[in-house]
């Protein structure tokens, strides 16, 4: 088993589902994602994080949400939000602002191969 990190980035949070990272063509592996809550996070704000995967099973290859997270202002003392690595070929990984402020959150990409 190999572990690689082929993505990572800073996104500043806005108030529509933006995808932050994915990758579009078939590539047989394990994804995951990690991602951090900055400091500046207080009590009014909030985000959603979601991974998701394609189903190939499908007539079309489509989303499905296999992790979501709202995280608030009140977990921002546990900054580290993992999404555990998961067999498929595509992924996306989208952030979106629903209360408080535009924060930016660091994050980086997992594959695991082998």
């Amino acid at each position: 088993m190999t572990l690689t990190f082929p993505a990572n980035g800073a996104t500043l949070t806005t108030a529509s589902e933006a995808t932050v990272n994915e990758i579009t063509s078939d590539d047989d592996q394990y994804w995951g994602a990690m991602v951090f809550i900055p400091a500046a996070f207080t009590g009014s704000d909030s985000v959603e994080v979601r991974f998701y995967v394609y189903d190939i099973n499908a007539a079309t290859i489509t989303g499905k949400c296999i992790y979501y997270d709202l995280i608030t202002g009140d977990q921002s003392q546990s900054p580290p939000f993992y999404y555990p690595v998961t067999p498929c070929r595509r992924y996306r990984l989208t952030f979106k602002r629903v209360g408080g402020t535009d924060r930016t959150l660091t994050w980086y990409i997992v594959k695991q191969t082998g």
